[in-house]
């Protein structure tokens, strides 16, 4: 699935995934992990989340599973990628210039715009059944 409007954020803690994008991916409905963790948002306010899930995401020649956490929320983004995301690709997220520099599978270094950034392989979920990480 194509997703448009992605968010990469260094300075958020968690990967965040809209209640209403959990909607558009009905296949994985079913795979949410309930979680009782509370998220602030950037007005402070702290709400409760809807649960966790984890998604392969596929940026040009790297795929990484990604642990979202689901919120209740009427953002304008799709999916906000934050640190963890970022530390796990080793990538180096530019905001000035909107793109990623990250070193790929054959060790070469490569250029993504952000906009860029949008295949989500929702029929390869990979769910912890355990607890999450």
């Amino acid at each position: 699935m194509i997703v448009n409007k992605i968010l990469v954020d260094g300075r958020a803690a968690v990967n965040l995934m809209p209640e209403r994008m959990m909607g558009r991916l009905e296949k994985i409905e079913k795979e949410l992990i309930k979680s009782s963790i509370g998220v602030t948002d950037f007005n402070g306010r702290t709400s409760s989340v809807r649960g966790v899930v984890l998604l392969s995401i596929e940026v040009d020649s790297i795929n990484r599973p990604t642990l979202f956490v689901v919120v209740p929320s009427k953002a304008d983004f799709n999916l906000l990628l934050g640190r963890d995301w970022i530390y796990e690709m080793d990538a180096i997220p530019s905001t000035l210039h909107q793109k990623l520099i990250f070193w790929n599978e054959d060790g070469g270094v490569e250029e993504v715009l952000t906009r860029n950034i949008r295949r989500i392989k929702y029929n390869q979920i990979l769910v912890n059944r355990g607890s999450p990480p």
